[in-house]
């Protein structure tokens, strides 16, 4: 299999707290799959577009910098995952509290949310 792109896939919740649970992809094949967590199963949102059921909106300062709004709760932009901001980039938004510890983050493609992590330790604004 000379020359093909191997990808590690590994836990989304729980790789940061010590979880192995991990897979391997050859050209989008599955080729090791190691599926023992450490944790409870989580519910994850769901990743299909337009499908984000909380209500949620996109807003403007006062000096013009974008900021989104999920059920009462603010977040600022803090990243595009290529670092560079274009229409189709995946955007990621965090809490605009996470200066206090806040965990909060969201994904959007194309103005659409595609995942959120909620946890806010804070009521909504």
């Amino acid at each position: 299999m000379a020359g093909f792109v191997k990808t590690r896939w590994y836990c989304t919740t729980h790789h940061s707290r010590g979880c192995r649970a991990s897979l391997y992809t050859i050209e989008d094949q599955i080729v090791s799959c190691k599926t023992e967590h450490n944790h409870e199963s989580v519910a994850m949102p769901s990743r299909d577009l337009n499908t984000y059921s909380q209500p949620y909106f996109f807003s403007t300062t006062s000096k013009g910098s974008r900021f989104l709004i999920i059920d009462g709760y603010k977040y600022h932009l803090h990243k595009s995952g290529t670092g560079t901001v274009t229409p189709t980039s995946k955007l990621r938004w965090r809490c605009s509290k996470f200066r206090t510890g806040c965990k909060a983050i969201a994904h959007t493609v194309l103005d659409e949310i595609i995942t959120v992590r909620s946890g806010h330790n804070h009521p909504p604004a």
